[in-house]
This record gives C-alpha cells, structure tokens and sequence, in this order.
C-alpha cells in the first residue's frame, strides 16, 4: 500500500536512512550520543562524531520539526517554551497529538527561512528530515539537535530521554518512560502464552522483519514477527505467493478508521492472500497508522492493540 511506504519513509521508521551534512565552522547539527548527566545549565550535546552542541541556558524557544518530537514535547514541556510544532502534527492521519497542537499557535514545515523567523534557541530534526533544509539550517549556525534512534523501543526510550535532559525536563521524559514501561509490564504473562506468527503486510507487499519497531512490538504482544524469524531485516517486499507459503497465523495491514473493512477485501482480492491461514481463520488484522508508525511513547498504543489481538481472551 503505497500510503504504508510513504509514511513509513516520512516518520523515519527506515533510520538506515542517514544524512551527512556539509558543515560550516559555525554548524550545530549534531546526531544522538551519549549524554553527560549535569545540573542546570549550561549543557553540552556530544554526538557521535564528536562534534558538540552546547545549551547555554534552558531553551525557551524550542521549534520541533518531526512529529515524534511534537507528541513528546507535548507530554513533557511546558506548552510556553515551544515557539512552533511541524505542520504535520495537526494532521489526523498520522498524528497522535492532533487536540495537543491544535492549541498550539505556531506550526511550521521544515522550511529553514520560517523557521529561523522564530529565532529558536533549540530546534529537533531528525535523520529523515529533507537534508536541503538541514543544510541550511547548519549554515545559519543555528542551534540544532538531530534524532536518529527509530528501530526499536528502547531508541524511543532514549529520544524521550534526550529531549527531557536538552530542554530540561528530565522528570517529565523519565516519568513518561516510566510509564510506557508499566504499560508494558502488564502484558508480560503473554509470555507464557503459545506466541502466534505474524507478518506485516501491505497492499504493495511491505512488511517489516528485523531491526525494526515493529518487530518488537510483536514481541512484547506475545506474538512472532515472521519475516524476522525468516531472517529478514528493515522493510522487505515479500510477494503473496511467499506469504502463501509461509503461511502466517496472523497478517497485520494498516488501515485508517472506518477503512478496516474496505482495506482488508481489497488485501483477499489476492488468490494467494486469501489461501492463508491467517485468511481462513479472519485473522487479518487492522491498526490504525497512527499507532503503527509513531515513533513515539505512543508505540505502547500498537503493542497493546496487537496484544488484544494476538490474545482476544487474555
């Protein structure tokens, strides 16, 4: 399903994609590494290069580029200190945050002229975001912090972390880590459960095997990520005609609300599709993209709707 890849690519599930900056002297973007825990500021961002970003007081006028970085800034920041979300965020189809931002002032595309504008004192990009504009945004020496952990849930975890600890909200990220975590420990006596194989699927034949958030989300709902355990990594295309002879309990499809039954006929139009098990037994199930592709604390939404699933009597 063309939507799946597009979105997929948007939200930077596939973070094999890496952008490597031209830098100016003066250039700030920095990736992810690890952080030197200190009281108040300033604060020193060291990335894996080396290279360094220091926060010389508590940012106030913090701008968010990705959408990931918009649903956690909404749960952890004060909404006063963000001067501007992406534009995305106020999109029904992807975000998770909709209500959130709607009551935000500002929203902006990754458009490095409007963006400076607002003379952020901190600004979250991501490894996805259109290398054009980091550019630019690294030529303007502007303060810039790029995100790239999007392959699991622990990565989640640590990009909770490293907002909390650049804008100076370490309480906030490590309760909102907390709690993902106690939601997550409720549905560990599925392990003890017989685990189901299970395959992602889209109409153009996308699915997400190793490495993938995917691929543990399955996990913790109790479940076996069949392309993985075919030894599959990233985001393969796998045909109908090999799914037929995997032949998987369950296949996973997104789907927007009031689309469910609509997507998944059009998916058994396919003779192969339709002779699977998961088929047979009207095992094909739907997650709403919002849930299936976040890279957020909202990741915990897609377990428990897989787990719910995979376990209807649990």
């Amino acid at each position: 399903m063309r939507r799946f890849i597009i979105a997929v690519l948007f939200l930077g599930v596939l973070a094999a994609v890496v952008v490597y900056l031209e830098r100016r002297p003066t250039s700030k973007v920095i990736e992810s590494g690890p952080l030197k825990q200190t009281d108040g500021f300033p604060r020193t961002l060291t990335a894996r290069d080396g290279s360094t970003l220091v926060i010389p007081k508590k940012p106030e006028r913090i701008v968010s580029l990705t959408l990931s970085t918009d649903e956690i800034l909404l749960e952890i920041c004060p909404k006063s200190r963000i001067a501007a979300l992406h534009e995305i965020s106020l999109n029904p189809l992807y975000s998770n945050c909709v209500e959130a931002s709607q009551a935000m002032p500002v929203h902006v595309p990754a458009d490095p002229e409007r963006v400076l504008k607002l003379q952020p004192d901190l600004i979250f990009v991501a490894s996805y975001s259109r290398a054009e504009a980091l550019k630019l945004l690294a030529a303007s020496g502007a303060p810039v912090f790029k995100f790239e952990s999007f392959d699991s849930i622990e990565g989640i975890k640590q990009t909770i972390r490293e907002i909390g600890y650049a804008v100076g909200e370490e309480s906030g990220a490590d309760g909102l880590v907390k709690k993902m975590e106690a939601d997550l420990k409720q549905l560990a006596p599925l392990a003890a459960e017989a685990k189901p194989r299970v395959l992602a699927y889209s109409q153009g034949g996308a699915s997400a095997a190793k490495n993938t958030v995917f691929d543990d989300c399955v996990r913790l709902a109790g479940g076996i990520n069949l392309a993985a355990e075919k030894g599959l990594e990233g985001f393969p295309t796998i045909s109908p005609e090999t799914v037929l002879e995997w032949n998987p309990d369950f296949i996973v499809v997104g789907a927007r609300p009031g689309e469910e039954a609509a997507v998944k006929r059009k998916l058994l139009e396919n003779p192969a599709l339709a002779q699977t098990k998961a088929a047979k037994l009207n095992h094909i199930m739907t997650l709403d993209p919002r849930i299936q592709l976040t890279v957020s604390h909202h990741i915990v939404k897609c377990v428990q709707a897989l787990a719910a699933g995979l376990h209807p009597t649990h």
